[in-house]
C-alpha cells in the first residue's frame, strides 16, 4: 500500500515538472534591459529589473506604458494601444534610461530662452461720448500704423511635476502710431478732426504653455495667460479741429490726449517649433490679446477721461535656445 502512494507520488511530481516544463517553454523573452518584456502564451508581460512581479499589459494598457515609461517622457509621449508597437517602445525605453539623463532625453531645457521679433497689429475704438474733448477719438476705430515689437521669451518646465505644462514669461517692446481725418456728425453740425496718436509701451506676457514631447522635426504648443502692459511715453498731437454749421466753418481749440493707460489684457497663443541643433528651435507664432486702455485729453486746464477697448494680433518669429 505504502509503495502504492510512494508511486502516485511520484507520478504527480512528474506530470508537475512537465506541466511547469511546458509553461516555461511558452514563454518568450522579446526585450531584456531595465524593462524586460516577456511574451506568454499571446500575452505581454513587464518586469522591471530587480523587480519579481510581472506587469500584465491587459485591457487598455496604455496608461500602463505610459506610468513605467514616465522616467523618460520622450518614449511615455509615444506610449500607444497597439501589441505590434510594444517592442520597439520598450526596446527605446531601456535606450532611453542609458543616457546621463534620461527624464530629458530628447527634450527641450527646463528653462528655454528666446529672442523673438515681429508684426503687432493692434486695433481698437473709444466709447462715445457728448464731451468734445474726448468724441473725436470715437469718430471711428483706431488702426496701428507701427507694426513691429520684439522682445525675450522664456519658457521654464518642471518635468517632475508635468512633461505637457510650462510656465512662460516674456518681455516686449513695441510702438503703436495712429492718425486719421474724421468727419462726423453731432446734433446740427458736422465736426472734423485731424490728429494722432503715438506711444511706445513694454509687456509682459505671463502664462501656461501646453505642449506634447516629441520627437518629430515640428512640434506645437498653445499658450493661455495674461499681459500686463505699460505705456512708457504718449506723443499725441490734434492740430484741427472745425465744426461746420449750415455753410459756416468754425476752427475751436482742440483737446489732447495727455496721459494713455492700457489695463490687463487677455491672450491665446499657438506656435510651431522646428527643432535644428538637438534643443534649439526656431518659433513661428501667432496670438491674440485683448483689454481696455483709458486716455485722458486736456484742454487749456480742463481734464476729460475716457475708455476703449483695444485688441492686438502678433505675428511672431524667434530662435529658442
Amino acid at each position: 500500500m505504502k509503495l502504492m502512494l510512494r508511486c502516485s507520488a511520484f507520478l504527480v511530481l512528474l506530470v508537475s515538472v512537465h506541466f511547469a516544463i511546458a509553461q516555461e517553454s511558452k514563454e518568450e523573452v522579446l526585450v531584456k534591459g531595465e524593462l524586460t518584456l516577456v511574451k506568454r502564451n499571446d500575452l505581454f508581460f513587464l518586469l522591471r529589473k530587480g523587480s519579481n512581479e510581472y506587469i500584465h499589459l491587459t485591457g487598455r494598457y496604455k496608461k500602463t506604458l505610459m506610468r513605467e515609461f514616465a522616467s523618460c517622457p520622450i518614449v511615455a509621449a509615444r506610449a500607444a494601444q497597439d501589441e505590434t508597437q510594444v517592442v520597439e517602445l520598450v526596446k527605446a525605453y531601456n535606450d532611453c534610461v542609458n543616457v546621463s539623463n534620461p527624464n530629458l532625453a530628447g527634450m527641450p531645457r527646463t528653462v528655454s530662452i528666446g529672442f523673438v521679433g515681429g508684426m503687432d497689429y493692434t486695433t481698437g475704438k473709444f466709447h462715445a461720448g457728448t464731451d468734445e474733448n474726448v468724441r473725436y477719438l470715437a469718430a471711428s476705430g483706431m488702426q496701428d500704423k507701427a507694426l513691429f515689437q520684439g522682445g525675450i521669451d522664456i519658457t521654464f518646465k518642471s518635468y517632475k511635476i508635468s512633461n505637457f505644462i510650462g510656465l512662460y514669461l516674456g518681455v516686449l517692446h513695441g510702438r503703436n502710431n495712429y492718425r486719421q481725418v474724421t468727419r462726423t456728425r453731432f446734433l446740427d453740425r458736422e465736426e472734423v478732426n485731424e490728429h494722432s496718436l503715438n506711444y511706445t509701451e513694454l509687456k509682459i506676457p505671463i502664462g501656461l504653455e501646453f505642449s506634447k514631447p516629441t520627437e518629430k522635426t515640428v512640434s506645437s504648443h498653445f499658450r493661455l495667460g495674461l499681459i500686463f502692459p505699460k505705456v512708457l511715453k504718449v506723443t499725441a498731437t490734434h492740430p484741427r479741429y472745425e465744426y461746420i454749421e449750415g455753410s459756416v466753418v468754425t476752427s475751436s481749440l482742440p483737446a489732447n490726449v495727455v496721459e494713455l493707460k492700457r489695463r490687463l489684457m487677455l491672450s491665446a497663443a499657438f506656435g510651431i517649433d522646428w527643432h535644428i541643433l538637438k534643443t534649439n528651435r526656431i518659433r513661428m507664432q501667432a496670438s491674440w490679446a485683448g483689454g481696455v486702455i483709458t486716455a485722458k485729453t486736456q484742454k487749456t486746464e480742463f481734464m476729460v477721461d475716457t475708455r476703449g477697448y483695444f485688441s492686438s494680433l502678433d505675428l511672431m518669429a524667434g530662435f529658442i535656445f
